[in-house]
């Protein structure tokens, strides 16, 4: 049931990249209210009262709102400070909110879509429209069953790597031999994993899970990139936190981030002797990752 929020402010951030910047870097680019409604934790329309940049963050943009109805939220929750992804992630994102377009958005009413922060940073939207357009329907989300699937992928190249796509996850990425394919229904939000092994023995993953109040990955993705400033970068569209643990010989090296509907991480866990030799394929292995 949609409930009212009046005179609270909400403020989203948005990181402005070079309106040269190409919209296909992005794994995840949401282009329609339907797409938008299937991957958002919440949804909410809201009067837009100024558009302003961030002070000492050249490349970020505060959206204060008021007049807040709610019409759609997975989990309920406090936090009114909202930021969004880069303009690859956010159809035309560089036009909407910056110079004399942002000035004709203000006073207008608008409808956003977004996911819900756990650290630092609150709530994030990654598509808005006018509340004068058709607003798409929310409908209750997928019920996974816990399961392996069958490997699919592509016939292997020379060197024995794969394409990989995941049954379920929605997403496909190059693996240095054969996968598995595992969607996991709970607790907590559905995940999706494909893991292998490269000729050192070494594991590789990519994990996705939904967004929601339950979400495992989110909440080590908004921690990990608050802890982590000198990992932070961007991936495909999205803020990105490159971390490297240790366990005694074992070392992981992730790539953690968020994209509309869920958070990613891509790992790849070694051994100290043979990280020398599988770190020379973290560049293809990441930098493979597609939304099917």
């Amino acid at each position: 049931m949609a409930y009212i929020r009046n005179f609270r402010l909400f403020y989203a951030a948005l990181f402005l990249a070079s309106a040269a910047q190409a919209q296909d870097q992005c794994s995840s680019l949401v282009t329609s209210a339907q797409v938008a409604a299937d991957k958002a934790e919440w949804v909410f329309e809201a009067d837009v009262v100024v558009i302003s940049q961030a002070v000492g963050e050249a490349a970020r943009f505060n959206v204060t709102v008021e007049n807040v109805k709610m019409l759609y939220e997975v989990g309920q929750s406090p936090r009114l400070f909202t930021v969004t992804l880069r303009p690859s992630c956010f159809l035309n994102a560089d036009q909407q909110l910056s110079g004399a377009a942002a000035k004709q958005l203000t006073g207008k009413r608008m409808r956003f879509y977004g996911t819900q922060m756990v650290a630092g940073r609150g709530r994030q939207f990654f598509y808005m429209q006018p509340v004068s357009e058709p607003a798409p329907s929310f409908t209750p989300r997928h019920q996974y069953v816990t399961a392996g699937h069958a490997m699919n992928a592509s016939t292997p190249e020379a060197d024995g790597w794969y394409r990989a796509h995941s049954a379920e996850g929605g997403f496909a990425i190059d693996m240095p031999g054969e996968f598995e394919d595992i969607t996991k229904a709970g607790p907590g939000e559905p995940g999706f994993m494909v893991r292998g092994k490269d000729q050192y023995g070494s594991v590789y993953l990519a994990v996705f899970e939904r967004s929601g109040p339950e979400s495992s990955i989110g909440i080590a993705v908004d921690h990990t990139y608050e802890d982590n400033p000198a990992g932070r970068s961007m991936f495909k569209g999205a803020e990105s936190v490159y971390y490297v643990g240790k366990n005694g010989e074992r070392i992981t090296h992730g790539l953690w981030f968020r994209v509309p509907g869920g958070s990613f991480m891509l790992g790849i866990v070694t051994e100290k002797e043979y990280e020398a030799a599988s770190m020379k394929f973290k560049d293809r292995f990441f930098n493979s990752l597609s939304f099917d």
